[in-house]
């Protein structure tokens, strides 16, 4: 399906819908050099959203050298804050290696990480069957567990690109269990190019690339392909003899992947593509004209598609470039592949020409946690160099005004030319932009620095969220909270502690401890850190160190900036003050006694035609499943991760827990499961179905370390009881003090 919009008229452009079919020497070991810190541009008392954040390096501006010529092509933020950059440098014999950075939230580089914050690996000739040429980190993501994934391209002896996708462990070391030594490399088209162009990480902890000329590939947790998914693990898409691309992916709440790129045709005119293809990677005949593609012509300059996010409620939203870096294109889509009514006035298409040049591109999108949309990409400024640029919308596509002036933001690297290639949205609500900054001398390029900056936005932070130490003997650990931009209402904030047998929170005004505390901020007090003190308790218990969480709760403002906004956790260790008792320390759950099944009160009839589980309705349910164990008290830092499986089970058993190890039986034991869209509501099962949610948080609490229970009267009415009637719901109640004993209900 081709969407055409009406001619360009002016900056902001909206459209009509038209449905159609149709050389340094380079030294034996890579080091990295802090460039000084850059002066800022301006000097704001009040911090707005857009604005610099000093916090980061001072000026939030930053630039790393490892060889003459290295960017940043990649950025993610994990939970405790620290950046991972990631893109190439020069290797010992002057190639470009897989290059990752990582720095701490401060913008200094992380001494745990590597070589002092610098990781890069020679895939070439890390692995003997491909070759040594140049390689480059193209997108990078954060497993649950902490483990990095890095994918780009390498060179084999042939001198044919392959796909190439490296696992690190937390502290930067290659993971020896993911395919060989930690690397994979993949040859889709012999005698051709193949480079990873975006990277995403499935519920399943599923791996998904896609590489240029139209192609997917998905790979196991252990890196080999899922032969589940199209031809082998791969799918390659051609659409004839014009030329396609593929630049972006995205996996929307269902589960479907979604990418957008650019196709081209006789004149060579771009035009931006989108497709759909659901989780076996066929073509979604639900998307578009009936072939899981949308082709959008925004007009005779040609488009491109860098960039794609996916709302909530799986409506898409496409940045790119309209004609050669003339303006920033922003297109909504709607979950069939038609123009978003509610985006750009009705039509859709937002365009916006960004900063005082006369050429800008864009990159790549975010959306903040209120729906409103960040782009990120290059301006050509005044004094003749490139800036990083962003444009900040409302869910609408009008410009943010909060956001920068009227909406725009750029920066210049003083001296250098700025290209800002991704974004990420940090856990506080700050955007981080990454990219590279070059120096020319005579009009060549002479030298090329990983840049980096931050940029203030509305958010909350809560400082520091890792490193926290309480004990038994009352030890304390402080945290400050504090909003980034001024507030147009009182923002409420609660924080709880995750295990209230390891620490709890003193509470100022009282000078007691409790579980529970309340902290507002208004535009009065909105830029002064609050403190959070965390007293560790003693349970008298030789359990050793535990780890927990201080819970901080989602913000309440009828601000629609702030209004929802959640912040991460935090983590703290308690240290035990009693002797050990020789058991192993720590309280993990779920370890020991076998494999526990919750099983049906009844059998299935014969003429049951129960819809199997999806992968989409699990993760849904368990996402939910572990809020009711949050807010029961629950310390969810016992879970580790949790391998989640789908199969068929025997008799009547519903779920089966072992350990980690948690699996749904894929048709509910011949009745058939039962999704609740508004878990959070009170909801009537269907009497002729089991629910999924119950199920679900059942099998948590056995991976947190509960046994089978009945309430007190003797009846199956407990969220760990063993048996489960059709179309009952059960849900942990707050027992805050039960989740220390393992006796929670």
């Amino acid at each position: 399906m081709t969407i055409r919009p009406t001619a360009l008229t002016s900056t902001t452009t909206r459209t009509s819908r038209v449905l159609d079919r149709v050389q340094r020497r380079p030294t034996p070991r890579p080091t990295v050099r802090r460039r000084p810190a850059i002066e800022p541009l301006e000097v704001r008392t009040l911090l707005s959203a857009g604005a610099l954040d000093e916090s980061f390096d001072g000026d939030g501006l930053l630039t790393t050298t490892i060889s003459d010529y290295d960017a940043a092509l990649d950025v993610t933020v994990q939970q405790d804050g620290r950046v991972v950059a990631a893109g190439y440098a020069k290797g010992p014999d002057g190639t470009n290696d897989f290059t990752l950075m990582r720095y701490l939230p401060d913008g200094s580089l992380d001494p745990s990480f590597g070589d002092s914050g610098l990781v890069m690996t020679a895939i070439g000739r890390a692995t003997p069957w491909v070759g040594s040429g140049d390689e480059s980190v193209q997108d990078v993501a954060i497993q649950p567990d902490g483990r990095i994934v890095a994918a780009g391209g390498t060179v084999d002896r042939k001198g044919d690109q392959e796909l190439a996708l490296a696992r690190y462990l937390p502290d930067g070391t290659l993971d020896a269990s993911f395919g060989s030594g930690g690397i994979v490399t993949t040859d889709i088209r012999p005698d051709g190019e193949d480079k990873v162009t975006d990277l995403a990480i499935d519920a399943q902890g599923r791996i998904v690339v896609t590489a240029n000329n139209f192609t997917l590939a998905r790979y196991l947790p252990d890196g080999t392909l899922d032969s589940s998914f199209g031809s082998g693990g791969i799918v390659v898409t051609e659409l004839g003899p014009i030329g396609e691309h593929v630049e972006a992916l995205a996996i929307d709440p269902l589960g479907n992947l979604v990418v957008a790129g650019r196709i081209s045709g006789p004149s060579y005119t771009y035009k931006m593509l989108v497709a759909r293809f659901d989780e076996s990677g066929v073509l979604d005949t639900d998307f578009g004209g009936g072939d899981g593609l949308v082709v959008v012509d925004l007009g005779p300059e040609g488009a491109e598609a860098t960039g794609l996010a996916i709302q909530p409620d799986g409506r898409i939203v496409v940045a790119g470039t309209y004609g050669l870096n003339l303006s920033f294109a922003v297109v909504g889509l709607d979950t069939n592949g038609d123009f978003d009514t509610t985006f750009g006035g009705g039509d859709g298409v937002v365009m916006t020409a960004v900063g005082e040049g006369s050429s800008s591109s864009a990159s790549d999108v975010v959306i903040r946690g209120d729906g409103r949309i960040v782009v990120s990409g290059r301006s050509y400024g005044q004094s003749g160099l490139d800036l990083f640029a962003l444009a900040a919308y409302e869910a609408d596509g009008s410009l943010d005004s909060t956001f920068g002036t009227g909406g725009i933001v750029t920066t210049e690297f003083v001296g250098k030319e700025a290209f800002a290639h991704a974004m990420a949205i940090a856990p506080d609500g700050d955007l981080v932009v990454a990219g590279g900054a070059l120096t020319r001398v005579n009009g060549s390029p002479s030298l090329s620095d990983i840049a980096v900056a931050r940029y203030v936005g509305e958010g909350i932070t809560v400082s520091p969220a890792f490193g926290l130490e309480t004990s038994e003997s009352g030890g304390t650990a402080q945290i400050n909270v504090v909003l980034n931009t001024e507030p147009s209402s009182p923002v409420t904030i609660q924080l709880a502690t995750g295990d209230s047998s390891e620490g709890l929170l003193l509470d100022p005004s009282t000078n007691t401890q409790v579980a529970i505390l309340s902290l507002t901020f208004d535009p009065t007090n909105w830029s002064t850190p609050q403190t959070v003190t965390i007293v560790g308790q003693d349970d008298s218990e030789s359990d050793g160190d535990v780890s927990y969480s201080i819970i901080v709760g989602t913000a309440s403002s009828t601000d629609t900036a702030y209004d929802g906004f959640d912040p991460a956790d935090v983590g703290v260790v308690n240290h035990d003050d009693e002797p050990s008792d020789g058991g192993g320390g720590g309280k993990g759950g779920g370890k020991g006694g076998g494999p526990k099944n919750l099983t049906a009160a009844s059998e299935a009839g014969p003429s049951s035609d129960a819809d199997p589980l999806s992968r989409w309705q699990l993760r849904f349910a368990l996402r939910s499943a572990r809020a009711f164990w949050r807010d029961a008290g629950a310390d969810l830092s016992r879970l580790g991760p949790l391998d989640i499986r789908i199969a068929d089970l025997p008799g009547t058993t519903l779920g089966q827990a072992d350990g980690s190890t948690i699996t749904l039986d894929r048709d509910a034991a011949g009745h058939g499961w039962f999704l609740d869209p508004t878990p959070l509501d009170a909801a009537d099962v269907p009497g002729d179905r089991m629910d999924l949610l119950t199920a679900v948080t059942h099998e948590i609490g056995h991976a947190l370390g509960l046994e089978h229970d009945h309430d007190e009267d003797g009846h199956e009415e407990a969220i760990m009881a063993p048996i489960l009637g059709l179309g009952t719901r059960r849900v942990p109640t707050v027992r805050v003090p039960e989740v220390a004993s393992m006796r929670l209900r």
